[in-house]
């Protein structure tokens, strides 16, 4: 079998795993809400066990017995995903429609194996639901071990989202196929520190005010969006108590100063100073790195984000200068965003402020 995963209905998955017959009632079968499956994410569990999610880069892993494997899953749209297996890129596979059975993993070596399946689009397209995890020709999960002890939060627009992350073309239109979030700075910064991460992302979000909209300040932004279970619904809130990063990097203020009439320095700043208020009530007094943005038309938002930062009184609070000359617009662009060597010029003129916030040294040579 080729690393190209596929995508298949129950039936069809069934009839050539397990003959015309159906499933066999030895096939082992477990649950989303094992204790053995780890989420990397916001996940909200149902009573029938099942775990729904929609946040870019929401992260299921798990180790297991077996040489193969499979999951039962359902999305509202159409949500893309890459698998990995014992650390190494496997393939990818998409999810949609209901009532799905898609193999994630086969044909591989007897022994213990890890899988992660990590979520590269966005909300927008698709929220998803995984009910359980298959081991058509036997095996089953094992304890789960692999958490780091590391921890970062990112907030940010489509640029954290990793839209247009994998085309060279810089004006071409949105693509599913094209949004990698596993391809942005973010992701990019938590390898190569190696910290679990989560991507608390939206295209066209701003701090107060989203992109395009007519008015200078929009109804519903990062601010509102940043306490949420779900990245595509306002209910249920999220529980913070559940995940605490060590330090939060945020990315906004691209949409605010976007086509339209943007909002007065006075305004965006004093928005700046609520979100990070929130990020504060929610995980204490970590350190947070505001970014400024490579896509920015002029100084103004650089200017704005950095006077939000000088004159907060919060020590722990940092400016991160992230200006468009630190891309090429010829071979670092694609969809008019950053593309994959875009973010990674992105991430490695973030590393060293992280690592002297958070004391984590630079041992990794590689940023990738």
């Amino acid at each position: 079998m080729t690393n190209d995963m596929k995508h298949w209905t129950i039936g069809l998955l069934t009839a050539l795993l397990f003959g015309a017959g159906g499933v066999s009632a030895q096939q082992p079968s477990f649950r989303a809400d094992d204790p053995k499956i780890d989420y990397v994410g916001r996940v909200a569990f149902a009573e029938d066990g099942s775990a729904s999610f929609d946040w870019s880069g929401t992260t299921v892993r798990f180790r297991f017995s077996g040489n193969a494997c499979a999951a039962h899953m359902s999305d509202t749209k159409k949500s893309y995903y890459l698998v990995s297996v014992d650390g190494r890129p496997y393939g990818e596979t998409v999810v949609w429609g209901c009532d799905s059975l898609v193999l994630l993993a086969d044909g591989l070596q007897p022994g213990p194996h890890t899988l992660s399946l990590f979520k590269r689009t966005e909300a927008g397209e698709g929220l998803t639901t995984l009910h359980s995890i298959e081991f058509p020709s036997g095996g089953g999960l094992l304890p789960w071990f692999g958490s780091s002890e590391r921890r970062i939060e990112f907030i940010g627009n489509s640029i954290t989202c990793g839209f247009g992350s994998e085309t060279a073309d810089p004006g071409a239109e949105y693509r599913a196929e094209t949004e990698n979030a596993y391809h942005s700075y973010a992701s990019i910064v938590a390898r190569f520190f190696g910290a679990d991460y989560t991507l608390i992302a939206h295209s066209g979000q701003g701090v107060v005010r989203n992109y395009g909209d007519t008015a200078t300040e929009s109804d519903y932004t990062m601010i509102q969006r940043f306490g949420k279970t779900f990245d595509s619904r306002e209910t249920p809130d999220w529980d913070f108590s559940r995940w605490q990063p060590d330090v939060v990097v945020i990315g906004l203020g691209t949409n605010d100063f976007s086509v339209g009439t943007p909002p007065s320095r006075e305004t965006f700043i004093a928005g700046y100073r609520r979100l990070v208020a929130a990020v504060r009530k929610a995980y204490g007094d970590i350190p947070i790195l505001c970014l400024s943005s490579p896509l920015a038309n002029d100084d103004l938002l650089h200017d704005c984000v950095r006077e939000a930062v000088r004159t907060s009184g919060d020590a722990r609070l940092y400016f991160v200068p992230i200006l468009p000359s630190i891309l090429d617009f010829r071979s670092d662009v694609g969809a008019w965003h950053p593309n994959y060597s875009g973010h990674r010029k992105i991430a490695m003129a973030l590393i060293p402020y992280l690592s002297s916030a958070t004391g984590w040294p630079c041992l990794s040579e590689e940023v990738r």
